[in-house]
């Protein structure tokens, strides 16, 4: 083993809670598919998607990251790809239904 320790620097805490969020996310979610099964009365292929889709999105995001991180180094990769997100979400929501039929959704 080296004489140098590995730096826990900002960057690294940020990756880590990141994926941590991730991981928690993916562990309530798959339990949580029967209920929107139901709910949307969706067949099992169709809500099974919602999974297969956010693991090849995650497998398509861990390539670009690594071109992206190398060439640019973390901190940039960080802002370029937080933006996307941001800018992802806004989207989604934009054109979410619940945006266009508000009104129903009130009562809640």
């Amino acid at each position: 083993m080296s004489g140098s320790a590995y730096k826990r620097d900002k960057v690294f805490w940020l990756v880590a809670l990141q994926t941590g969020v991730f991981g928690v996310f993916m562990g309530g979610f798959g339990p949580a598919l029967p209920l929107l099964q139901e709910d949307q009365g969706t067949s099992g292929a169709v809500a099974g998607l919602h999974g297969t889709a956010l693991g090849l999105a995650s497998i398509i995001a861990g390539a670009l990251n690594a071109r992206v991180a190398h060439k640019f180094g973390r901190y940039h990769a960080i802002k370029v790809f937080g933006s996307d997100l941001s800018f992802s979400i806004l989207v989604l929501w934009h054109l979410s239904p619940f945006q266009k039929h508000g009104k129903q959704f009130q009562q809640f």
